[in-house]
């Protein structure tokens, strides 16, 4: 197991304690990627954990992919057949009572052409997008 341990309070923005830097292109077929986290574990396993509790300001996770143009910023991908009333692929859970005017989930964009901020797809309702979007002015009138 590796790990690393710092109490340095003099971190800079060039500074860090884990730095891996990738310049080359991919040389094969196939998705070239530079980190890999995998486990075949089948029980109440976390893969990755990002724990900051006591951050005030900053970001705990922050992708950055200025030159995207046909790829996935954040992919998600499952094939589970078994997904039961207990499971999410993505799931916020916000345990304060209260906040000061605080934003919890935000989609932003400065476009001013034919983008789309948000799509909710369900290739086999039809009526989905809309349910949703009834469900949701329903819980607010």
């Amino acid at each position: 197991a590796l790990k690393i341990t710092s109490s340095s309070t003099g971190m800079t923005d060039n500074g860090g304690l884990l730095h891996v830097s990738h310049s080359g292109n991919k040389t094969s077929g196939g998705a070239c990627e530079i980190c890999k986290f995998e486990t075949e574990s089948i029980d109440n396993t976390t893969l990755a954990r990002f724990k900051a509790e006591d951050l005030i300001s900053g970001q705990i996770v922050r992708i950055v992919g200025n030159k995207l143009t046909d790829g996935k910023g954040f992919i998600i991908d499952s094939s589970s057949t078994d997904l039961n009333a207990n499971g999410r692929l993505f799931f916020v859970n916000h345990t304060g009572t209260e906040t000061n005017t605080g934003i919890l989930n935000e989609f932003k964009t400065t476009a001013n052409d034919e983008t789309t901020l948000l799509a909710l797809t369900d290739i086999h309702h039809t009526d989905f997008s809309l349910t949703v979007w009834l469900n949701l002015l329903n819980q607010f009138w």
